[in-house]
């Protein structure tokens, strides 16, 4: 089995916080890793599946904004490398015309990214990292990291 490194990092994301997991969501969750991590093309669509499970909203072009904002919380509290977080922020920034401070500042999906809101795609849940454990917090902007370049 190829295990890549995203992969690696979601095994170790569910053993760690697998504890703070309804039961009925753990059901299935070490097959959805094993599908996950075996490098076919169901791999993607299984690492949706398990993000849902660990309480991550689906990521779409309709939420760049927000997962811009998020990139840049999550390199201002240091759950990022800043280099790699700011070049997928700032594609993200420039695919939605945000080129300037004033821009950006009048968006409300990219402010409310900023404050910590993770917006679901199509109108579906958000995530408020300010309500959830440093822990949660890493694979979520791993999450958003890992999925910042199918968002434009």
């Amino acid at each position: 089995m190829r295990m890549t490194i995203l992969s690696v990092a979601l095994a170790v994301a569910c053993i760690g916080i697998s504890p703070q997991l309804p039961a009925s969501d753990l059901k299935g969750l070490g097959e959805k890793l094993g599908q996950a991590t075996s490098g076919d093309e169901g791999g993607s669509s299984a690492l949706g599946a398990l993000a849902g499970n660990l309480g991550m909203p689906a990521l779409g072009g309709d939420v760049a904004g927000s997962a811009a904002g998020v990139l840049g919380y999550c390199i201002k509290n240091k759950y990022l490398d800043g280099d790699v977080a700011n070049q997928a922020k700032s594609r993200l920034m420039s695919g939605l015309g945000l080129e300037s401070e004033e821009q950006a500042a009048e968006n409300e999906d990219y402010q409310a990214g900023l404050g910590g809101l993770l917006k679901g795609s199509g109108g579906g849940s958000s995530l408020d990292l300010n309500s959830v454990s440093d822990q949660i917090k890493d694979k979520a902007c791993d999450y958003v990291l890992e999925n910042a370049g199918s968002l434009l």
